[in-house]
């Protein structure tokens, strides 16, 4: 690769735009749409179990098996908010 700025900053640019296009094609991606479509036909038991289906993440701890108080393994301190139905 040439040692220019300009070089330095499409390389930025093309491992971005792969990782944009790598979330765009994910099952999650797909998932999310599914459960989307399920939402706006107002099909609220097939929404349901489709949310439950989704993978969870809490910014706020990292827990080694189950999400309880007594297996937090790290806190983060990050307080997350979700408002449904808004």
């Amino acid at each position: 690769m040439a040692n220019h700025k300009s070089a330095a900053k499409r390389a930025r640019q093309s491992e971005r735009i792969a990782k944009v296009n790598s979330m765009r094609k994910s099952n999650a991606r797909t998932a999310e749409k599914t459960l989307l479509k399920a939402i706006a036909t107002k099909n609220p038991e097939e929404a349901q179990k489709l949310k439950q289906s989704l993978l969870a993440f809490t910014p706020s701890a990292t827990f080694k098996q189950k999400r309880t108080m007594d297996e937090i393994d790290f806190y983060s301190g990050y307080v997350h908010l979700d408002f449904d139905k808004l």
